[in-house]
């Protein structure tokens, strides 16, 4: 994880993607780039992960048993910059 957050400063990003956002190296993702003031889209498969992600802060979250996730992610990423 700390690697990951040491490529990401270096080239400059702002904002990254992950998946299985609830699962133990994404819950220190997400502390690691709140740390380091990076914006993290969460992507999850389930509402009650949602729910977990909102209890700790997170707002860009994408479940992929919503229909339409797929668009949301997209266009949700292109606003962002997301590499």
């Amino acid at each position: 994880a700390l690697s990951f957050i040491e490529i990401v400063k270096s080239k400059k990003l702002k904002t990254i993607a992950q998946n299985a956002s609830c699962s133990a190296l994404g819950l220190i993702m997400i502390k690691l780039c709140k740390e380091n003031d990076i914006e993290l889209i969460n992507i999850v498969r389930k509402e009650d992960q949602v729910k977990q992600l909102e209890k700790l802060g997170c707002q860009n979250i994408i479940n992929t048993s919503d229909k339409g996730w797929e668009k949301k992610f997209a266009l949700l990423s292109k606003s962002k910059e997301c590499k």
